[in-house]
């Protein structure tokens, strides 16, 4: 298999991306990566049996699965509390590992009100303000606390530049097209 890659923004104008593909390059290792979800609120066991080069090698694999509260992205509809995933490097499984992947609702946090804008920190009402309430003085968010007018630091929204990677895949390094086009 080979691999080539070109990093793409949204501004086309940006000067910092590659505006060619990378050399592609022969990739040594295969993979295959399995991916399943369960909504068990406590940990789930470990998936049943296991599948080698795409094969089911326990028939039951994926009933044993689901009677352990997993499901595979097909057939998988709710709420997803665990991942487990499971990869096979150059076609041997190398066993499932689970993650959490959605964690108990928190307390509600702290509200802020942005008042305005003032000239001078001299300018920040001493009398009449609200726990919460903000204002900017030069580029800094001061916060009221109840008591004293806290800076908060730098209060900053410039437009930021999106990016991403674009990977291709070939079994053959004639099949890779590296032309400039997406």
């Amino acid at each position: 298999m080979w691999a080539t890659s070109r990093i793409f923004y949204s501004d086309e104008s940006h000067s910092g991306g590659r505006t060619k593909w990378s050399t592609p390059v022969k990739m040594t290792d295969t993979a295959d990566f399995e991916v399943m979800y369960s909504p068990n609120k406590d940990k789930p066991d470990m998936p049943g049996g296991f599948k080698r080069n795409g094969i089911n090698i326990d028939a039951t694999w994926l009933g044993l699965a689901k009677q352990n509260g997993w499901y595979d992205d097909v057939d998988f509809t709710g709420d997803a509390i665990w991942m487990a995933t499971n990869k096979a490097k150059n076609g041997d499984w190398q066993g499932w590992e689970i993650s959490k992947i959605k964690g108990e609702n928190g307390k509600d946090g702290t509200s802020i009100t942005i008042i305005g804008s003032v000239e001078s920190t001299d300018e920040l009402p001493k009398e009449g303000a609200k726990e919460g309430d903000c204002y900017i003085f030069d580029g800094n968010l001061y916060v009221w606390d109840g008591n004293n007018w806290n800076n908060v630091g730098q209060f900053k929204g410039d437009p930021g530049k999106s990016a991403y990677i674009h990977i291709k895949y070939a079994n053959q390094i004639d099949q890779l097209d590296t032309s400039n086009q997406r």
